[in-house]
């Protein structure tokens, strides 16, 4: 199995494309060999110099691809937040509140709230598609006409929540189910609000320009003088020599441009619709058993079955 993950890496085709400025950078380095090569006597560049400069150099493509990794894995944690988040709130709410109409509507919510993060990220509305079943088109229209909707979803959960709250009366009286569920809802909430934050901080923070563009004028600039240091030993070899340490540093730092904004849908992008998907899954299961206890009076266990009229099909997708 690991042999074959292996292999399946290299031989993705779009791995092996090089980057646009590639070719720039290509004929740029082939005149700079013809210059070398029709002028012998004055090229006067000692090897020595690039080795020294490309232990530097190295070191800024290292540092960028580790910001841009800390980024990508930093927007993985905060989803896993959220998915440990959505879960405990949805099983919290089933279990404490009477009302079976409003602990439905919390869990969908809370579901529309992770695609509504997902969407947010990627600056779009809310998908049609995706949410069907879910809520009515009606409600859709009206909440894609809000700027922000993850928080529209969290001011809805609070409400059907203190509308329980009302119902049930103060801590202590005898219709309340526990001292302390709303407080731990709460939490859920918090931390779903925090996850929020923290994603929207990785997409709206790009990378400082300054130091991209020092990176990249530092790297470009030893690529095209390096041809002046080898062209006397290798000739017209020099052009692909160079192009291919070339390739090699471009693709490098393609990579941690791929990764450090990680909601899109890229191939190097996080699973974020899959993971809505599982989040969707587990919270509709959590109140298909609920629903299950309220009529029977007894816990159910299984998986989501599809002629359930609570439940809407979905495509399987693993657990992220």
């Amino acid at each position: 199995r690991c042999g074959r993950a292996w292999f399946e890496t290299m031989l993705t085709p779009s791995e092996y494309l090089p980057p646009l400025a590639w070719f720039v950078v290509l004929a740029v380095v082939a005149v700079v060999t013809w210059i070398s090569l029709l002028y012998p006597d004055h090229q006067g560049l000692d090897e020595r110099m690039h080795v020294t400069m490309i232990g530097f150099i190295s070191l800024l493509l290292v540092f960028r691809t580790s910001e841009a990794y800390a980024r990508w894995w930093e927007g993985r944690t905060l989803w896993g937040s959220i998915v440990n988040s959505t879960r405990n709130l949805a099983s919290n709410a089933v279990v404490w509140m009477h009302d079976p109409s409003r602990y439905q509507r919390v869990v969908l919510c809370t579901i529309g709230f992770a695609y509504a993060v997902k969407q947010n990220l990627r600056g779009l509305k809310l998908n049609k598609d995706e949410m069907e079943g879910l809520f009515e088109d009606e409600e859709l229209d009206l909440m894609n006409k809000v700027e922000h909707i993850p928080m529209l979803m969290v001011d809805e959960i609070r409400r059907w929540l203190k509308a329980e709250l009302i119902d049930q009366g103060p801590r202590g009286s005898h219709v309340a189910t526990s001292y302390n569920w709303d407080l731990a809802i709460g939490q859920d909430i918090a931390a779903l609000v925090n996850a929020l934050g923290g994603c929207e901080r990785i997409a709206k923070t790009p990378m400082p320009f300054g130091y991209l563009s020092q990176l990249r004028i530092f790297m470009i600039i030893w690529i095209v003088t390096w041809p002046f240091a080898l062209s006397a030993d290798y000739g017209w070899y020099t052009i692909p020599c160079v192009g291919f340490v070339a390739l090699i540093m471009m693709k490098v730092e393609e990579m941690a441009v791929n990764i450090e904004h990680p909601f899109g849908t890229g191939a190097n992008d996080l699973p974020v619709d899959t993971i809505c998907v599982t989040i969707e899954r587990n919270l509709l299961e959590i109140l298909r058993r609920a629903e299950h206890t309220r009529r029977h009076q007894e816990p159910q266990f299984g998986v989501i079955q599809r002629d359930d009229p609570l439940v809407r099909l979905v495509p399987p997708g693993p657990s992220r």
